[in-house]
């Protein structure tokens, strides 16, 4: 256990945090995001396909800037903390934004 943790405070265990959360933590991010804009396009009396072909672009957008940020940001806590808060407020403003449509 405390090799792991040595080695994830190493320079390689860091890009691998970083590469782990931009990968996953970033693709769920981008999905959640893109639900969201997707439902206020509905929301803004968009045609369903257009407001869902909107959000897929918007999507790739978003995953791409999210990759940049996880190795542009200094600590690797910060980031952490900041990709796990984006997706809980996501989350909850997706469920508000579901109990609007429902």
């Amino acid at each position: 256990m405390q090799a792991v943790i040595h080695y994830l405070k190493s320079y390689n265990g860091q890009v691998l945090q970083r590469l782990l959360a931009a990968i996953f933590i970033g693709y769920l991010l981008a999905n959640v995001l893109s639900v969201i804009v997707a439902e206020i396009g509905v929301l803004l009396a968009m045609a369903r396909a257009s407001a869902t072909e909107l959000a897929t672009i918007i999507s790739f957008v978003i995953y791409t800037v999210i990759i940049l940020w996880a190795f542009c940001i200094k600590s690797i806590r910060k980031m952490w903390q900041q990709l796990l808060g984006s997706c809980l407020i996501s989350a909850v403003l997706l469920l508000a934004i579901k109990g609007l449509t429902s």
